[in-house]
């Protein structure tokens, strides 16, 4: 009797963990990303010891972008009182977290700006971003990873990964604000067939969005306002061969993300457009086609002005990913 219920509990384990495997893998990887430090932009504030009224959060965009001691002198305040939580390639998740592990340092937060690119909510961006890559299908894999055979093993794509993976502090000046010079050499245009290629998706009815992202937002944003502070979607301009070639070349994708957005945020408060014109911005104030120079980021700064008097005017309105620039 005790060796058929150890043998039944013996297939019964090994039961679970075949068909469970997917969810084993979710969650320790899920432990080992919210429990590190990778992912923390903001591990900074608990050195520096701050408790800032502002914060920027979103990728490069942001990081490239916003000037924070031009924001504190526009608004009054005091050095410290902004901060600029932008960082490469990051996605909502990676925003997320930092929120999460520096939320006692957001006290005194009033307002939260986050930055929205539409390329970081596609699914092909992550064929590079080890946490949301082992939760995909194999149907996903396929489509996204030509190397089907070899990433479709999850000690490749979980331990083998996260123990190479080395996680360095980057240094922080100027409160997270990292300058970019423009560069003489002319940079590379957007083309039709480029950004065909990668927006459209066929595996997903819509689009290849990714909705682990979009829940990773809605989490964000709800846990600033229970927090009360304001939640407000920020737009960083492109340059205009970019703007153009989007508006022209993908429009399905941008209304179908904005139909997601709209599902997952209801209505939010925005400001800035996609659109160089709005800030008088000329080609020598770009670094790259997605990407301000130093005198862009000072411009676009300046526009912000004082931004505790300017979010005032913010209301709650639908999401539109909208590139119509006119010139």
């Amino acid at each position: 009797m005790k060796n058929k219920t150890w043998i039944i509990s013996f297939f019964l384990i090994v039961f679970i963990i075949f068909v469970g495997r997917k969810g084993i893998v979710h969650y320790r990887l899920q432990y080992t990303f919210e429990s590190s430090q990778m992912y923390d932009r903001g591990h900074w504030l608990k050195e520096k010891n701050l408790y800032p009224q502002i914060v920027f959060l979103g990728s490069s965009m942001i990081k490239y972008s916003i000037i924070p001691n031009i924001i504190v002198k526009n608004s009054n305040l005091t050095k410290g009182s902004v901060v600029n939580l932008g960082a490469d390639a990051a996605t909502p998740y990676e925003m997320y977290l930092t929120y999460i592990k520096n939320k006692k340092h957001f006290s005194k937060t009033k307002i939260f700006f986050y930055s929205i690119e539409p390329w970081l909510f596609s699914m092909k961006y992550y064929q590079y971003k080890v946490y949301e890559k082992v939760l995909w299908s194999k149907e996903e894999w396929k489509y996204y990873m030509p190397q089907w055979d070899y990433h479709s093993k999850y000690k490749t794509s979980l331990f083998d990964v996260i123990k190479k993976f080395k996680y360095v502090k980057p240094k922080i000046i100027n409160y997270g604000y990292i300058p970019k010079l423009h560069s003489e050499k002319k940079f590379k245009l957007a083309t039709k067939q480029e950004i065909q290629t990668y927006f459209q998706d066929t595996v997903h009815n819509d689009l290849g969005i990714s909705h682990f992202q979009l829940k990773y937002l809605k989490k964000l944003k709800d846990e600033i306002e229970k927090n009360h502070s304001k939640f407000v979607i920020l737009y960083i301009p492109n340059h205009i061969s970019y703007t153009q070639a989007i508006n022209t070349y993908n429009k399905n994708y941008n209304l179908t993300l904005s139909n997601l957005l709209n599902e997952y945020l209801d209505k939010t408060k925005q400001f800035g457009s996609f659109c160089s014109k709005d800030y008088n911005l000329k080609y020598e104030d770009y670094f790259d086609r997605f990407h301000l120079s130093n005198t862009g980021a000072i411009k676009y700064s300046n526009y912000l002005g004082n931004i505790l008097q300017l979010s005032n005017d913010f209301n709650d309105t639908k999401v539109l990913i909208d590139y119509s620039c006119k010139d």
